[in-house]
């Protein structure tokens, strides 16, 4: 029986979470039974995982608990490959590797280690370096991501792979009026790394004549702040907080515009998601992996992070760009799972 399990924290709503479970679609569309496991049953993706895959809960409170448990699992269940996603359950996991070295084990790295708050970038140098080479690959969601690691490890270069992030289009996609007003989404987690607060601020700043309206899709800290700020301007009447939705794709087709206000991200899934609905995508330069996902000035425009003024600027031009929706899910062809899933598979032939 060919088996590949995808080793999680949890199953919140967020980028590395969904393209895991589409990775884990995807395994399973090529005949693999796949395990997730996850250190906590918990996040907005449970039910999803749980409906669709043997979901295994390793009730690891403690990061310490993991190695125990993960070994157990392995010896018990014999995975063709492990996936591991995130730094510190990939070092566990090259650990772990010792009770069956003949399992392929791939960590993912989703973030450039230099701009991640969670670890020093020397610890992950001396860390990563000599872990990872009990891997099998070390694969990095972009260009720029594998450069970064590169740049923070010591003697991986044979390690490591690009192979995008899997993402599948819409099953049926939604499209919005044809209203003459721009209709403008953000969509993802609510939180510092991701600057929320800079799309109210730009958004404050453009003239109100333009007819724009501008959608939050996700949940997190800054939820009930965002909501004030948007009140406190005045602007509570054109911008509307959608909340958590699990099939995003069901409001972001309903759109004109995505926009990403991050100050850092690996490969962003919302705006290849984006793409695939036909939508033009403004982004912050959060990332040299968002120049895998944007010709700029062609499907979409780049900014440099925390600049309301430029983004600003980049949204009003972005107004009356006539692009054809099915121009830009186009570009979006070379993220479709079936794609991505060759790599991996390509990897995994002895």
């Amino acid at each position: 029986m060919k088996k590949v399990s995808i080793l999680l924290s949890g199953l919140r709503f967020g980028g590395a979470e969904k393209v895991s479970l589409n990775l884990a679609q995807a395994f399973q569309n090529k005949g693999y039974v796949v395990d997730i496991l996850v250190l906590k049953k918990t996040g907005e993706l449970i039910e999803l995982a749980e409906k669709n895959f043997n979901l295994i809960d390793l009730n690891c409170d403690k990061t310490y608990k993991l190695p125990f448990k993960l070994v157990r699992y392995i010896f018990k269940s014999s995975p063709t490959a492990l996936i591991s996603t995130f730094w510190k359950l990939s070092l566990i996991s090259c650990v772990a590797r010792v009770v069956r070295p003949s399992m392929y084990l791939f960590c993912v790295e989703h973030t450039t280690p230099s701009k991640a708050s969670f670890i020093p970038t020397y610890l992950f140098y001396i860390t990563s370096s000599i872990f990872y080479q009990f891997s099998s690959k070390v694969i990095c969601v972009s260009s720029g991501v594998l450069d970064d690691v590169k740049n923070h490890t010591f003697g991986l270069n044979n390690k490591l792979k690009v192979i995008f992030n899997p993402v599948y289009p819409p099953n049926k996609l939604t499209i919005g009026d044809n209203s003459s007003n721009t209709k403008l989404v953000w969509c993802g987690r609510l939180d510092e790394p991701k600057n929320p607060k800079l799309m109210i601020e730009s958004f404050e700043a453009i003239n109100r004549e333009h007819g724009l309206t501008l959608t939050f899709i996700g949940e997190g800290p800054y939820l009930s702040e965002l909501k004030s700020l948007t009140k406190f301007r005045k602007l509570d009447h054109l911008v509307n907080f959608e909340g958590y939705i699990e099939d995003a794709y069901s409001k972001i087709g309903e759109h004109d515009i995505l926009i990403l206000t991050s100050d850092r991200e690996g490969l962003p899934t919302v705006l290849i998601e984006a793409l695939h609905c036909g939508l033009y995508i403004i982004s912050t330069d959060c990332s040299l992996g968002i120049h895998d996902i944007i010709d700029h000035g062609v499907n979409g425009l780049v900014v440099p992070c925390n600049n309301k003024l430029l983004l600003k600027e980049a949204i009003t031009n972005s107004i009356n760009i006539n692009q054809k929706r099915s121009f830009q899910s186009g570009t979006a062809k070379k993220f479709l799972p079936e794609f991505v899933i060759k790599e991996y598979l390509l990897l995994m032939t002895p």
